[in-house]
């Protein structure tokens, strides 16, 4: 497949869905996972190299050369926590391969109050995901994938449910240098008894490139339903065999979507900062610090371990 044939097929991947608008609902679906891909501001589109990819490119699940194993924690304000859990196995062709996912964005407990705001009994609220993804190589470039997600969200007993696709490509221009592109979240609304709200469609553009120990990524996002655009940008600098420290930096639309809109966050807030550790030969553990200004800051741990490889 020659290099104008990726590019424009990549592009109709983009321009498939332009006809979605509006605003949206259950935000959780475009946080992101792992500590790693945090630490880096959030941008790994064309560089998740583990089980991660049945999030942020499931396309690139077709480069894995073993089973793998992946679990993220992080713990917002206001008691939010998100966890995400996530297997992928390449089939033996090492061309193909599937994966699955679990994500929980829990809410806590909140106290519930009646129409004359009077206290009553608390409550919980709580949105999950559950996806099937498989990524494909068409040649040692270009791999295409697809996720299918089914999404719930509760808050108390009121609940919604619905599915979601993501359609994404991949392509190494070389070894150092890899793009990816990619349409996310598409589905229709989640109807509640006397609400509905709509899935955060997004378009998104991934570039990563390699230069010695240090590499730098980059991810433009384009929420095709509320218009807004975000920018991610990160690096990891590799100080050792089994060591990595990593920062980047993140727009204020990708930040408003955990701090709510707030205007009082100082000129740190879109900095994040991190490391990472390999442990023997199969298995990393990374951390991510992300300041919230007067928010404070969250704190994001994950685990990935590999069973075996080629």
């Amino acid at each position: 497949m020659s290099r104008k044939s990726v590019v424009l097929l990549m592009a109709f991947i983009l321009s498939s869905s332009l006809s979605f608008a509006q605003n949206t609902g259950v935000p959780f679906l475009s946080l992101g996972v792992g500590a790693r891909a945090q630490a880096m501001g959030g941008a790994l589109m064309a560089n998740a190299n583990d089980a991660s990819a049945t999030y942020w490119n499931p396309a690139l699940l077709s480069r894995l050369d073993s089973s793998q194993a992946f679990a993220y924690y992080s713990r917002f304000v206001s008691d939010f926590s998100y966890s995400y859990f996530s297997f992928a196995h390449p089939f033996s062709s090492h061309k193909s391969a599937i994966g699955v996912s679990y994500g929980r964005f829990s809410k806590g407990t909140l106290q519930g109050r009646d129409e004359n705001g009077t206290q009553t009994q608390d409550f919980s609220a709580s949105d999950n995901s559950v996806s099937l993804s498989y990524g494909h190589s068409l040649n040692d470039q270009f791999s295409l994938g697809l996720s299918a997600k089914f999404i719930q969200s509760g808050i108390d007993t009121a609940k919604a449910s619905g599915m979601a696709l993501d359609f994404s490509g991949a392509y190494s221009l070389s070894p150092k240098t890899k793009l990816a592109a990619g349409v996310f979240n598409l589905g229709p609304s989640l109807k509640y008894e006397n609400e509905s709200v709509q899935l955060p469609a997004t378009m998104a553009l991934g570039a990563s490139h390699k230069i010695s120990f240090i590499t730098f990524t980059s991810d433009l996002k384009y929420g095709m339903k509320d218009q807004k655009t975000s920018l991610a940008f990160g690096g990891q600098l590799d100080i050792s065999n089994f060591a990595s420290v990593r920062s980047g930096y993140t727009s204020q639309f990708a930040r408003n979507k955990v701090s709510g809109g707030s205007s009082s966050l100082d000129a740190f807030s879109g900095m994040a900062m991190g490391l990472g550790l390999k442990l023997a030969s199969r298995a990393a553990l990374d951390y991510a610090f992300l300041p919230m200004g007067e928010l404070g800051g969250t704190h994001h741990i994950s685990f990935s371990y590999k069973f075996g490889g080629r």
